[in-house]
């Protein structure tokens, strides 16, 4: 998940190497492209953006490291609510409640389940009355408790 002044892709530009992900907009957005070599000369021509993206190319590396033991390790439960959390977090950031509507493929793809696990569990959650659904929105009342789930 990307947010306002985040960067994409720029991996593949330092690297010299193609750029095979792709992106979905959750929400009305612009982006901009910066061509390869105008990046490439700005980046090698000034210490501080190389540092910049240095240090992004670490917390990115740690994040993905940090969700691949998530994946690997933690419940299906704890994997879904983890992935509604990250989302509320890009869409509301200051709010203790959010309402999310996305497809439920890119929820599952985000929390690393089936679809059909993702659907069990949302259903769970609904239940506990942690969330409540209404189509493709995901209310989420208090996202307080919906990070207890998760310690």
């Amino acid at each position: 998940l990307y947010g306002p002044g985040e960067y994409l892709g720029y991996h593949a530009i330092i690297l010299d190497g193609s750029h095979d992900n792709f992106a979905n907009a959750l929400s009305d957005c612009s982006v901009r492209l910066i061509p390869k070599e105008a990046f490439r000369k700005k980046l090698f021509g000034s210490r501080d953006l190389a540092t910049y993206f240095i240090k992004l190319f670490a917390s990115r590396a740690t994040q993905e490291e940090e969700k691949l033991i998530e994946m690997a390790y933690d419940s299906v439960r704890k994997k879904v609510s983890n992935a509604l959390l990250v989302f509320a977090a890009k869409q509301a950031p200051e709010s203790d409640q959010c309402t999310l509507t996305l497809s439920r493929d890119e929820l599952a793809a985000m929390a690393g389940t089936a679809k059909e696990t993702l659907i069990r569990t949302l259903s769970d959650l609904k239940a506990e009355g942690v969330i409540s659904v209404q189509g493709k929105s995901i209310e989420i009342p208090s996202l307080t408790k919906l990070s207890q789930i998760i310690h």
